[in-house]
């Protein structure tokens, strides 16, 4: 079915669509829509499908039915690495990728992961319209290529652990923590005294089942999709860092587009990341932490966090050196609280 879907969608593109390239699809007065792919790594049932949704039916309604968004997820076409590489190249119109992505080539937009900076939703959609991180994505864009969209996140992230909740710096000393593979995140957990370790995302669960690992830095999302209630026993809310996501799209691609489309792409995704940011992400993660506990796993809140700060001010002097403007994002952020 998912062959015969895809298919159907490039066929509908036309021929050099078809193929691969990027073109604009215009339907040069045909009746047939302007049927854009967009890549992503996201699951059925995510966090992020909700938005994906509301943003492609928001762009089928506003352009008349004259443009299409086609999500393929569940990697369908690539990791997120390949994914952005896609894009870059041309080969991809669009995808759905994390801020992390983009470490291969720039350290500057992983200023919205340093730890405890931005450990808020509605902080972090205020950080990503600021003028000095739209800066950045306009600057890196230009490097690569690419065009900037919107952006979602499923969930700040927490540690998780298997046999005891954490409550001070020193309950996380020498423990096995996997975390993304992200320089800036793993050095946030070396500098918290514990032990990043690299385990792929689908061989998670099997890991803490068989106690490879103590702990996981994770969002409550994925312990509910991943069903990691099943072999954790404590979630302990930090607000490590958020797990900042972005539509991205071939420069090219966009300014061939018929006047007025990007327009409405743009302004859809907008919508759909305000919602997302301020409104449904707090719903769902209700929905999830209720689900978590009801399954024997204890959440805590870590109220003082200054210890855990000041562990982590080497992450924050090494990414400053990086460029001024890091800097000047962590005024602005601070700023805001």
């Amino acid at each position: 079915m998912t062959a015969l879907t895809m298919l159907l969608v490039l066929a509908s593109c036309g021929g050099e669509n078809a193929g691969g390239a990027v073109s604009s699809g215009d339907p040069g007065g045909t009746d047939e829509p302007l049927v854009i792919k967009v890549g992503t790594q996201d699951y059925p049932g995510s966090p992020d499908e909700k938005i994906y949704n509301y943003f492609c039916d928001l762009v089928s309604e506003r352009s008349e039915g004259k443009i299409e968004i086609a999500i393929y997820n569940q990697s369908q076409l690539g990791s997120e690495s390949e994914l952005l590489q896609q894009v870059m190249d041309g080969t991809l119109p669009g995808a759905a990728v994390g801020i992390g992505a983009f470490t291969r080539y720039t350290d500057l937009l992983s200023c919205i992961q340093l730890p405890f900076l931005v450990d808020s939703y509605e902080l972090e959609y205020a950080a990503i319209n600021s003028d000095i991180y739209q800066e950045l994505l306009s600057e890196v864009g230009e490097q690569l290529g690419v065009t900037f969209g919107a952006f979602q996140d499923p969930g700040m992230r927490q540690i998780a652990m298997i046999n005891k909740p954490i409550n001070q710096l020193s309950d996380l000393s020498g423990a096995k923590i996997r975390c993304a593979e992200n320089a800036l995140i793993q050095d946030t957990i070396s500098a918290l005294g514990a032990s990043p370790t690299a385990i792929a995302f689908t061989e998670l669960y099997t890991a803490l089942q068989n106690k490879v690992v103590d702990g996981e830095d994770i969002n409550m999302s994925s312990i509910y999709t991943q069903h990691h209630d099943e072999v954790i026993g404590y979630v302990s809310l930090l607000n490590l860092y958020p797990y900042t996501g972005c539509y991205v799209f071939n420069t090219e691609f966009v300014e061939s587009l018929p006047e007025g489309y990007w327009d409405i792409i743009y302004t859809a995704m907008k919508e759909a990341e305000e919602l997302g940011l301020t409104q449904w992400i707090h719903e769902q993660e209700d929905v999830w932490a209720e689900s978590i506990e009801s399954n024997g796993v204890a959440i805590n809140s870590v109220e003082d966090l200054s210890e855990f700060e000041e562990a982590v001010q080497s992450v924050y002097d090494k990414y400053t050196a990086v460029d001024a403007r890091i800097g000047e994002f962590i005024d602005y952020v601070n700023s805001q609280k």
